[in-house]
């Protein structure tokens, strides 16, 4: 099976239109959660259903993270719940989270009304 490598070098080339910088700031986080996600859905699918940590997927080359959005993201995987932490390298500072649900595909926490 080919694994696919996903190189995430500038979601804010995606982001160009946003307006607010925390609005940015989450539309930034949820692109990369749903990136995050895939990469460990097609992890799973190899591995009978064993869920990786972040590093092991990028150990093994099912995605390759920037080290700007390493900086200012900490990425935490448990089940089908995904989440996305600011660090203090974030502009809008440190500890705003948002959590994607990968069964239902929906976003809550920062950013999301």
């Amino acid at each position: 099976m080919l694994k696919k490598t996903i190189i995430l070098s500038s979601c804010l080339i995606f982001l160009v239109c946003c307006g607010e910088r925390g609005q940015k700031a989450a539309s930034e986080s949820q692109i990369l959660l749903k990136d995050v996600a895939g990469a460990s859905k097609r992890y799973e699918a190899v591995h009978g259903g064993t869920q990786a940590s972040l590093e092991q997927l990028e150990a093994e080359a099912y995605i390759k993270l920037d080290q700007v959005l390493k900086d200012k993201w900490k990425i935490d995987i448990s089940g089908d719940i995904f989440f996305a932490t600011s660090t203090d390298e974030m502009e809008g500072g440190a500890g705003r989270e948002l959590r994607y649900n990968r069964r239902d595909g929906t976003f809550s926490g920062y950013g999301v009304k």
